[in-house]
């Protein structure tokens, strides 16, 4: 628009001097024409002519001059023209491409928003879902850990435990093709240390001894065909769960655990094992039999369970936490050297143990002084 505007000031200018010069052209003339047919007229015409004739001399060279200017400033001008069109043109451009990346800048960050926002609810969710199971979990956890105190000491029934002595010899070993862990007992030491404790309970009364005898034999009869029953009979209902799907059943085993009858519980959680074979709640039930053997302070069965949980749920979250039940178990049964032994292979069975686990267990290493 400026250029426009300069480019018709100059042309104004232009025709406004060309006017000024034809204008005084005709009086020019017609003073040079005067002048000569009064050329005869005197001296004082002759200066006269003469002025005139400087002056029209004067004008014609001011006439050029300024003609030479103008011609001069409006190259100039065109060139300002041009180059102002040129610089608005890519101006315009440059401008154009900056706001369309700024658009689309804009475009994807609102798609970045929005995508955070939907992971950002996702997430709340999540968290407050694990929050609520935590505390439930926490809360029952809690209630838990209060069965393990002299109350329950003074009323556990110790049936499977070894009497006074050394405790058997004990190993574990685990496959790594299969994953299989298998725990070995030395039948020769069992024995022994069985004969031992039957050998500190005599009185010294052979009749008294024969009788306590006599009465081991049928007892160990009775449980030899109890078992061989248990064996070959199936099962045809419950008889310490309730009758019910396998859901109303776990929660029954349950609430006899929080209800602090472990006994009970402990044979709800065996028989929901036997009578709802791959029951999505069969893990769980699996690891609370582990739990509550434990606390009853069955510790090895609580190792056994427990390994078997490893080895049938490697991948559980739950699979770190049963692996430190397994070395708390061993080291209240185990000597120290089979014990040392667990440890070193207990790593294996988690594909990624946290700091806490290496803590816990290197404590128990250190505890049972294991060569490192």
């Amino acid at each position: 628009m400026q250029g426009y505007i300069l480019k018709n000031r100059s042309r104004f200018l232009i025709a406004g001097v060309a006017a000024g010069f034809l204008a005084t052209m005709p009086g020019v003339f017609a003073q040079t024409t005067s002048s000569t047919n009064a050329a005869d007229a005197g001296p004082s015409v002759s200066v006269l002519l003469t002025r005139q004739n400087e002056r029209t001399r004067l004008l014609e060279e001011d006439l050029r001059e300024l003609r030479g200017i103008v011609e001069t400033d409006l190259r100039a001008l065109k060139m300002q023209i041009t180059q102002l069109s040129n610089n608005a043109s890519s101006d315009e451009t440059t401008t154009s491409a900056e706001i369309r990346d700024l658009r689309d800048q804009i475009e994807r960050l609102a798609d970045a928003v929005a995508m955070a926002s939907r992971r950002m609810e996702r997430t709340l969710e999540v968290t407050s879902d694990m929050e609520f199971r935590l505390l439930r979990m926490e809360k029952r956890l809690q209630t838990l850990m209060n069965f393990g105190g002299d109350e329950l000491a003074s009323a556990a029934v110790q049936e499977d435990t070894i009497a006074a002595g050394e405790s058997a010899d004990v190993s574990m070993s685990r496959d790594a093709d299969t994953g299989e862990v298998t725990w070995q007992v030395s039948e020769d030491e069992l024995n022994a240390q069985l004969a031992a404790a039957d050998a500190a309970g005599a009185t010294g009364n052979n009749e008294a001894a024969a009788a306590d005898n006599a009465s081991d034999t049928a007892v160990a009869d009775a449980a030899d065909a109890a078992g061989a029953t248990a064996e070959v009979a199936v099962p045809t209902g419950p008889e310490v769960l309730p009758e019910g799907n396998p859901e109303e059943q776990y929660s029954f085993a349950l609430g006899k655990a929080m209800q602090n009858e472990l006994e009970i519980a402990e044979a709800a959680f065996t028989e929901f094992r036997v009578l709802n074979p791959g029951d999505e709640r069969e893990a769980d039930a699996l690891f609370w039999l582990g739990r509550i053997q434990y606390l009853r302070k069955e510790y090895e069965r609580a190792a056994i369970t427990f390994s078997e949980f490893s080895r049938i749920y490697p991948d559980d979250a739950r699979i770190g936490d049963t692996t430190l039940l397994i070395a708390e178990s061993v080291s209240k049964f185990a000597p120290p050297e089979q014990a040392c032994a667990i440890y070193r292979e207990l790593p294996n069975l988690v594909a990624a143990p946290t700091d806490q686990f290496t803590a816990k267990l290197a404590a128990l290493s250190e505890a049972a002084s294991c060569d490192n």
